[in-house]
């Protein structure tokens, strides 16, 4: 049977609602089963959406601003491939504007909703975290997948999300396998946990997503993991994602399906670079050649005033497995952004930058005293700079979503409190300050109460504000 119109309201209307089987002889069937849905690489007039057919090969897409898809904004029909994942991208849509969707065969089969990316000098809101689906040694059962409620609570606190940044370990199979059907494997079952909760956040709030090593292939994994190939080819068929790589001073996208899966994309007057650090990391070489490369040009080109730099790993203090595993790429990256010729309209890049990190099962802040690892001599083993005379990006650690809890690196000026259940909220707003245009980021993290079932109780665990400068910056070619 197919879903009813009054079915899709409801789906959208109830918080905690899923859509119930269709009942009664008036619908007919859908025709195709869509096992899983879910929505990305938002623009202010687009998106993605990613749809796996269990049954059929073909559908269609309805785009509405109305939950019953009255009135499309856009319609299109694709062929399921890969896997019979079927890729939509929705066009000519309105800014900062909530859409919901239906994928069909005769009748619609499965409903999401998405919200476009604002304009530039427009506030918005989006929440971070990372790390789900294991509870460790201290329970002695790794449960490799989460089911947990905090994934229908994000989207019921910030329905008004532009984004949701998931920013590594959405598993921990530790998979290792020369076949891409084992990874394809782990995407579906992610969509596939018995209470439905991790989908009921995909269908609501659209999604940027880069892997960490759990996700990516075993513990620690880097670019001598043996499912490099595969990994690789299953995200780019499951995940709906911004353009990999692509050139800010081009416009190209790069056509190697092998390269690392970082990615850059503007919301409103914010720029995000998203980093890989597994793809291609081998020894202190977190990121590769050319992803090292890209960085910098993306850095230089960048006019927003605000740069959000993600990473699945921790960025400031020691450790093998953080940024301090590569202290040399590090260094280098810092003295990128201290550079002086890479200062625009009196505004060096390192003072338009935050980071937001994962991995670390903790929330935590840093102003800046401990995240600076640029050199005196701007060489990449130089003496390092006074954090406190020259400070670094600030520095937001955003985890764990269903993880055992943990501290990694540090020192923070603000935090490394460990725990689970625990994301970051952001919000954006342009303000002025003593006359002076302004963007002010406040960032908040929370907890979730430690409750089995479905809460509304979370708390406030830390919360810091930084403000930029509101203007643009000419791209340094």
């Amino acid at each position: 049977m197919g879903i009813t119109t009054a079915q899709i309201q409801a789906f959208f209307a109830g918080k905690r609602g899923v859509i119930p089987p269709p009942t009664g002889p008036s619908e007919p069937a859908p025709s195709i089963e869509v096992q899983l849905v879910w929505s990305g690489a938002v623009t202010p007039t687009g998106a993605v959406v990613k749809a796996r057919l269990a049954s059929g090969t073909e559908a269609q897409i309805v785009v509405s601003e109305s939950a019953n898809l009255s009135n499309p904004a856009f319609q299109a029909t694709e062929q399921g491939k890969d896997d019979n994942i079927l890729t939509f991208q929705p066009t000519g849509l309105k800014p900062n504007t909530r859409y919901y969707y239906g994928i069909k065969g005769s009748q619609v089969a499965k409903a999401g909703r998405f919200r476009t990316a604002p304009a530039p000098k427009t506030d918005f809101e989006f929440v971070s975290s990372a790390c789900a689906g294991w509870n460790g040694p201290a329970s002695g059962v790794a449960r490799k997948m989460s089911d947990s409620y905090i994934f229908k609570e994000i989207p019921d606190r910030h329905p008004n999300a532009a984004l949701f940044l998931h920013l590594g370990d959405l598993h921990y199979r530790d998979t290792a396998a020369a076949n891409v059907e084992s990874y394809r494997n782990n995407f579906r079952h992610v969509h596939q946990q018995a209470l439905g909760n991790q989908n009921y956040l995909y269908e609501r709030l659209p999604i940027a997503y880069v892997w960490d090593d759990h996700d990516n292939g075993p513990d620690n994994a880097d670019s001598t993991h043996i499912g490099q190939p595969y990994v690789n080819q299953a995200y780019r068929e499951y995940v709906p994602h911004y353009p990999i790589q692509k050139s800010l001073v081009t416009g190209a996208t790069p056509t190697d399906g092998q390269l690392a899966i970082a990615q850059t994309y503007a919301l409103g007057s914010v720029r995000f670079i998203m980093l890989d650090a597994r793809s291609h990391r081998l020894g202190a070489d977190f990121l590769g050649s050319e992803q090292l490369v890209w960085l910098k040009e993306t850095l230089g080109a960048a006019t927003e005033p605000v740069i959000v730099i993600t990473s699945g790993v921790p960025w400031v203090g020691g450790g093998l497995d953080y940024w301090g595993g590569a202290a040399e790429q590090r260094a280098d990256i810092a003295n990128f952004l201290m550079a002086e010729s890479n200062r625009k309209n009196g505004v060096l890049l390192n003072d338009r930058v935050v980071l937001i990190t994962g991995d670390a099962h903790m929330l935590a802040c840093d102003s800046g005293l401990n995240s600076q690892y640029a050199t005196v001599d701007g060489t990449p083993t130089g003496t390092r700079l006074d954090g406190a005379q020259f400070p670094g990006p600030a520095v937001f650690a955003t985890a764990a979503l269903d993880s055992n809890e943990s501290i990694k690196g540090g020192p923070y000026t603000n935090g490394q409190l460990k725990g689970t259940g625990q994301y970051g909220h952001f919000a954006v707003s342009h303000i002025t300050d003593a006359g002076v245009p302004k963007i002010k980021l406040t960032f908040t993290g929370y907890r979730r109460e430690a409750v089995a079932a479905y809460t509304t109780n979370y708390t406030t665990r830390l919360s810091y504000t930084k403000l930029f400068l509101d203007q643009d910056y000419p791209a340094v070619l």
